[in-house]
């Protein structure tokens, strides 16, 4: 569909989540839905910004691929902001727990557009994908007939959690328990900093989030070189792309709270993981929100979980302390 421009949907994503953008590009295209997207569709030696513009102006529909990745990614912005304009349909396709009003340019596009709640596993939503863009640029879907899905599972806190790619304890629940969160079954062989890098830990970096763990995470990744700066924020990923530091409130549920921490210990243990220090232990745990004080060495600090006298208090960034990670599911 190169040459001609002959396209229903332009595809806007991040090239980290290409993997993600391709499958859904092949869905719709096995229901007759024609894509456009870079770099597949860009003929050699044309100019990126020129064929792109075109092929937005030009297409019935926008899917956007959105994640922490596209959310800080100037192309995909600028490929929304060309959309937006033009009025052309957007359809945000969300693939990971990344929230929108943290986003102002995103926030002002897309907050009363139709979205597709799609985590942990992207290709659960296709057919609802297909269903909406159908209905937008007037395509008739493939008359294969699909298996009805299996019903979703439900969960409950403390139950385990292995979905093939992640392994945790559930410590959080949604009322249907279709939906929550897991902590990793291990964690940290030993105590890590918040930041290693003495310019970085003396500056906020907008890791404020106090509920949204991967929100901070988003903020860490964007630094250059942040995997040299960031150990704690880098054994956490480590584990695996929708692996994050938990923020100060979701770190608080599973360490301070007597109930959720007990059921998660029991599984952790019974499931051969490493459990999770008890109170009066004299150990920590790192959460990803900075707080703008500075005590002892002068460096912004972060909150920690001191499990020793039971509560969550803040420290230099330069500090030793255990690292947990969780994941949204």
């Amino acid at each position: 569909f190169t040459n001609g421009m002959n396209h229903d949907v332009f595809i806007s994503y991040s090239s980290k989540n290409s993997a993600a953008a391709q499958a859904i590009c092949h869905e719709l295209e096995d229901n007759n839905i024609k894509c456009w997207m870079a770099p597949r569709d860009i003929p050699v030696g044309a100019k990126y910004a020129s064929v792109i513009t075109q092929a937005i102006k030009e297409c019935k529909a926008v899917v956007l691929v959105f994640s922490e990745y596209s959310a800080i990614s100037p192309w995909v912005e600028s490929e929304i902001n060309i959309a937006f304009s033009n009025r052309r349909p957007i359809v945000p396709y969300k693939i990971d727990t990344t929230p929108l009003e943290n986003y102002d340019e995103f926030y002002l596009m897309l907050n009363n557009r139709h979205w597709i709640e799609a985590y942990p596993d992207f290709k659960t939503r296709f057919a609802d994908l297909v269903t909406v863009i159908s209905s937008l640029v007037g395509a008739k879907s493939s008359n294969v007939t699909k298996p009805t899905p299996a019903p979703a599972k439900t969960y409950k806190v403390g139950d385990y959690y292995n979905d093939g790619v992640r392994e945790g304890v559930v410590f959080e629940v949604s009322a249907d328990g279709r939906h929550g969160k897991i902590v990793s079954m291990m964690q940290s062989a030993e105590r890590l900093q918040w930041s290693y890098d003495g310019a970085e830990q003396d500056r906020l970096i907008g890791a404020n989030s106090e509920t949204n763990g991967a929100y901070n995470m988003a903020k860490v990744k964007a630094i250059s070189g942040w995997e040299a700066k960031y150990p704690a924020f880098k054994w956490c990923a480590d584990l695996g792309e929708c692996w994050y530091l938990p923020s100060k409130e979701e770190l608080k549920t599973f360490t301070l709270n007597d109930a959720v921490h007990d059921a998660v210990n029991r599984t952790l243990i019974a499931r051969g993981g490493t459990n999770l220090y008890d109170r009066g232990e004299w150990m920590g745990y790192w959460s990803s929100t900075e707080d703008n004080r500075k005590v002892l060495f002068g460096e912004i600090c972060a909150w920690v979980v001191d499990m020793d006298l039971g509560y969550i208090n803040y420290d230099n960034k330069s500090i030793y302390y255990y690292v947990r990670a969780v994941s949204a599911f």
